[in-house]
């Protein structure tokens, strides 16, 4: 019953985010204001535990945290993003370069999502934000049609990308997939639905296929 109150209430924001103004520069600093920090889903997943939802069912816990950086060849707003899983440091799952700029030719915030050629090199820079520090655009790369793009709703901000566009297939030969991802953001929640499946099939290959969303709260920051 949680989870469908979640999802009830994020398709409900969904909607009335249609009517949200163009977003301006000063949403893009409140945005990165928002973003910027170190959320946590623990709470989701202990309410689950309590609740007697199996394992399998519940959202796993992720740990995440967004690191404003200084790199002004990639933009104003850049931050380094690096999750974990199940409250462990060590089980990471995501390190990317991410950055945020208003793009009037959609009327939205455009958040690029960087990959590292080398990861390694970079882990635990929301830490040591000086192992950014001679980073340039040899050191990432992007996947074409993968952005996510942000509009303000009041208080909220709402992202997804657009359907159908990130579309891929890697390493060379394997099964090309396609991303469905939605997110929730507000001063102090990250709610984040994030799918993939494979294009022949539409089988899920990550991800919840309920697209019920983690919810991720807002904890300290440990910088």
């Amino acid at each position: 019953m949680l989870n469908r109150c979640y999802c009830a209430v994020l398709s409900l924001v969904l909607l009335s985010a249609s009517a949200s103004a163009a977003p301006t520069e000063d949403d893009v600093a409140t945005l990165a204001e928002y973003l910027t920090g170190a959320f946590d889903s623990e709470a989701q997943n202990s309410k689950e535990a309590a609740a007697g939802l199996p394992e399998a069912e519940r959202h796993t816990r992720v740990t995440m945290f967004h690191r404003p950086v200084e790199l002004p060849a990639f933009g104003a707003y850049v931050f380094y993003n690096q999750e974990y899983r199940t409250g462990d440091p060590t089980k990471i799952i995501r390190q990317r370069l991410v950055t945020l700029e208003l793009d009037v030719a959609v009327d939205a915030i455009r958040m690029k999502q960087y990959f590292f050629h080398d990861p390694s090199g970079f882990t635990g820079a929301h830490l040591a934000p000086e192992k950014l520090s001679d980073l340039t655009s040899e050191d990432v790369w992007l996947l074409p049609g993968c952005d996510v793009f942000w509009q303000r709703s009041d208080n909220i901000f709402l992202g997804g990308m657009a359907e159908g566009t990130c579309v891929f297939a890697f390493p060379e030969g394997a099964r090309q997939k396609t991303v469905i991802y939605n997110v929730l953001l507000d001063g102090n929640r990250f709610w984040r639905t994030d799918r993939s499946v494979f294009t022949d099939t539409d089988d899920v290959s990550g991800g919840r296929a309920d697209d019920l969303p983690t919810i991720h709260q807002r904890i300290s920051a440990p910088w």
